[in-house]
């Protein structure tokens, strides 16, 4: 008896379990929705140019490094036909709490933007 519901729950358990596998394999394997990873980027670039992977590697790092220093500093950043990275300032205001009802101030911020390009958005479409 016992050692039936065992068994029985354990063939149970492999073919959910093979069911969400599948399920899990069909969302990132079939599907245009994958998500390329930093890794995944610098191997692109290397198979692209031929370099290695380590010089591949620096030269995406560079690149991420050099916008986010010129972002930092409030300088733009435009790349024809790919898009315009930005900085856009947020001005200070009064909002609320939702829990309470109770009035708060929220600081002035900067937060980094990104408009596509025509090229892109063509590329895209």
């Amino acid at each position: 008896g016992n050692q039936f519901h065992v068994v029985d729950s354990f063939s149970k358990s492999v073919q959910l379990g093979a069911t969400r596998y599948a399920i899990a394999t069909q969302r990132n394997g079939e599907r245009e929705d994958k998500v390329m990873n930093k890794a995944d980027l610098i191997d692109a670039v290397s198979e692209k140019t031929g370099l290695g992977k380590s010089q591949s590697g620096a030269a995406v790092e560079s690149v991420l490094d050099v916008i986010t220093e010129a972002l930092t500093k409030g300088d733009s950043v435009s790349l024809v036909g790919f898009g315009i990275f930005s900085v856009s300032e947020r001005a200070g205001r009064v909002g609320r709490n939702p829990r309470t009802g109770e009035s708060i101030t929220i600081a002035p911020s900067r937060a980094p933007k990104f408009k596509a390009g025509k090229g892109l958005k063509d590329a895209v479409n």
